[in-house]
């Protein structure tokens, strides 16, 4: 069961944050291979003067904590990052 917080600034639309879930979920789906139903994820908005960006970048800095239980390899862990920045990358154009 892995539980999913995803920290953004305030202001995205619902349609937006569910793409972001979503994405993350197929990740963790095709990468570990959790089932279908498992799905804990929350989304904390926070108002832009409280959310610290990187120097370079955009409003769209995201921040996706994934607590996994132990027992996952460094390259189930590695193959779950790697899937889900692709997933975010190619995002509008081709869904997750």
């Amino acid at each position: 069961m892995p539980i999913v917080r995803v920290d953004l600034i305030k202001g995205k639309t619902p349609e937006y944050k569910k793409a972001l879930l979503d994405c993350i979920h197929e990740g963790l789906l095709e990468a570990i291979g959790i089932e279908d139903w498992d799905r804990f994820q929350r989304i904390i908005e926070i108002d832009k003067e409280d959310f610290e960006i990187p120097s370079g970048k955009t409003e769209n800095f995201t921040i996706i904590e994934i607590t996994l239980f132990p027992g996952r390899t460094k390259e189930q862990k590695k193959d779950l990052i790697e899937r889900i920045t692709l997933k975010l990358e190619d995002y509008p154009m081709t869904g997750c």
